[in-house]
């Protein structure tokens, strides 16, 4: 029997361990009051609060030499998870992490040869395990149609009116990780659209975090945003998330405030995200990563006018196309729509985009969301 250190205060966690002892692991549990003694060097510490997290370090000594965290995905919020992975960083005697909402079949075969140093030798175990591990995939995969198909109906598209500006929006799912987010805040006078295109779930976690900081705040204006950058950049550097070298696994984000007396709009583009009217491409997509140096490069102005309609694409769609409708350019075969002035412009776009898709998804998120000023528009000038 090897010994190893439990850290939880739910009886539920005990259970979950108590599962690997047939493979001749013993449980041995304590709460997060006091240290941890030096001959006990394999310690799982069980996660379900920012305090317990905390209190960690106080508990570690020099004998300590391997450690795992534990928690529950599906019952920990979004936030928590954030921290889980940010306190990992740096931190090399944190051997991996284990998710119980898995559950722990999963686990089996990490447990008897990482934990235990053993060989999996039984034929009959290993049968079993295969087994249980095929029919967790086939449930995941199940699960994921059903998601698709609630996502197909529900999500997609949506339409809102704001003081003289009708927001239309669509999206589709895509297979990699990540993935992206579009969603809009109103205030007495401003309207931002906030579009963002994350690498990892990690990412996209801290995203969503912090775009409900800009939620908060009750004025918008581009200092605000300007701030909002700021921390998010300094973050996403600090916890090393980000790699400025490869354009793939960047945070790729565009903010596209509206003043809604005058119509003038500012904001900041890092990426590929581009913005097109009737006329012209309004804004052209960069490759540029999320740093508070290249703000300046990355701020952008232009002033909306009465009836003026224009589309904002991710850089997601942009990707899943490679630039070109019915071998089109993006940029023109969106231009042709506008001057068509047809209503179902995003129906259209997304529809060329899954027509030949062979797959269940697309391989990457895609957004679009077309921006339409009412021809009786009162616009200060």
């Amino acid at each position: 029997m090897k010994s190893v250190v439990l850290v939880s205060q739910t009886d539920l966690t005990l259970q979950f361990f108590k599962n690997f002892e047939k493979f001749g692991l013993k449980i041995e549990r304590r709460n997060f009051h006091g240290k941890l003694s030096l001959f006990e060097e394999i310690v799982f510490f069980d996660i379900d609060s920012e305090a317990q997290l905390q209190k960690i370090d106080s508990m570690l000594v020099s004998g300590t030499k391997i450690g795992y965290l534990v928690f529950d995905s599906e019952k920990i919020t979004q936030s928590l998870k954030s921290k889980i992975v940010a306190f990992c960083k740096g931190k090399n005697w944190i051997n991996g992490l284990f998710d119980t909402s898995l559950g722990h079949e999963i686990y089996f075969g990490f447990i008897q040869k990482v934990v235990l140093g053993k060989n999996l030798a039984n034929k009959e175990l290993l049968l079993e395990l295969n087994n249980k591990l095929d029919e967790k995939i086939s449930d995941l995969e199940d699960n994921l149609q059903k998601i698709k198909k609630i996502h197909k109906y529900v999500v997609p598209k949506r339409k809102q009116i704001v003081k003289g500006i009708t927001l239309h929006n669509r999206y589709a799912v895509g297979e990699g990780s990540g993935g992206e987010f579009l969603d809009f805040i109103q205030t007495n006078q401003k309207l931002l659209i906030f579009l963002s295109s994350s690498p990892s779930y990690v990412i996209s976690s801290m995203t969503l975090s912090y775009f409900g900081y800009l939620i908060q705040k009750k004025e918008l204006s581009t200092e605000s945003i300007t701030t909002f950058l700021k921390g998010f950049a300094k973050d996403i550097r600090e916890f090393s998330l980000d790699k400025l070298d490869m354009t793939e696994n960047r945070i790729k984000i565009c903010l596209l405030l509206i003043d809604l007396s005058s119509f003038d709009c500012t904001g900041y583009n890092f990426g590929e995200s581009i913005i097109i009217s009737e006329e012209q491409q309004i804004l052209g997509g960069n490759s540029f990563p999320l740093t508070a140096e290249l703000l300046p490069k990355a701020s952008f102005n232009f002033k909306l006018n009465r009836g003026q309609k224009i589309v904002l694409v991710s850089p997601g769609l942009r990707s899943n196309c490679n630039d070109y409708i019915q071998q089109v350019p993006l940029v023109d075969y969106i231009k042709n729509l506008i001057s068509k002035k047809s209503s179902d412009i995003l129906d259209e776009i997304f529809f060329e985009l899954k027509k030949d898709l062979k797959a269940n998804f697309l391989n990457k998120d895609s957004t679009a969301c077309y921006i339409e000023v009412d021809s009786n528009a009162i616009i200060k000038m």
